[in-house]
């Protein structure tokens, strides 16, 4: 279909300019700035996301690192602590093991020969072992002879079921300390009597396995 020729007044033939396809020129052009916009709008997003996501590793390892500074802190506070409350490794007598406000002290030791009525094995004596125990903590104590025994030079560990000299005063028994309590007896053992070499060790039941050792020789 042939298009119609268009003149003017004077009889001159008019050409009209076709403006559809400059349009749709215009139209891509317009579509194309639009997804330029959109995509550009999307990638500042998804860079504000890694942004806020490396802020919130980087808060975590911060929060990591504190927690960890603390745990090592509290660990050296712990090991510093188990320092300072450690026992020596040999009280000497008129020393003092101290724990948790639990002191006991041997004040004195003595040889004792058997009497008459004593019935000691050819070459043994007695020792007799003068102790203190004060409670200075917040709670009851116990104390029980059965806590302490007698080691002598060749390994022999002996506890104080053996019957004291007969005579003897302020024989150790069992019984609890009152807060502010102090309780002083003897133990009696039969021990070689050329050995100087004895050792008394001690068992606190508040102290769990741990035993505590005093040198008694004079």
């Amino acid at each position: 279909m042939s298009k119609e020729q268009l003149y003017d007044k004077d009889g001159n033939p008019v050409y009209i300019e076709n403006k559809k396809k400059k349009g749709g020129c215009l139209k891509w052009l317009l579509i194309g700035l639009l997804v330029i916009i959109v995509l550009g709008s999307c990638g500042a997003l998804l860079g504000g996301n890694d942004e806020d996501s490396g802020k919130e590793e980087n808060t975590s390892s911060e929060q990591n690192s504190d927690d960890k500074s603390e745990t090592s802190n509290n660990e050296a506070t712990e090991e510093n602590d188990d320092s300072e409350e450690a026992p020596k490794e040999l009280y000497e007598i008129g020393e003092t093991f101290e724990h948790d406000g639990i002191k006991v002290t041997v004040n004195e030791t003595e040889r004792l020969d058997g009497g008459d009525m004593d019935l000691l094995d050819e070459g043994d004596n007695y020792i007799r072992i003068n102790l203190t125990i004060n409670n200075d903590s917040d709670k009851e104590v116990s104390y029980n002879p059965l806590n302490f025994e007698i080691q002598t030079s060749d390994g022999n560990i002996k506890d104080s079921f053996d019957f004291p000299p007969s005579g003897s005063e302020k024989v150790m028994t069992s019984g609890k300390l009152a807060e502010g309590g102090s309780y002083t007896a003897n133990l009696f053992y039969e021990v070689p009597a050329d050995d100087n070499d004895l050792i008394l060790r001690y068992e606190p039941s508040f102290w769990g396995s741990e035993i505590i050792k005093f040198n008694v020789n004079n």
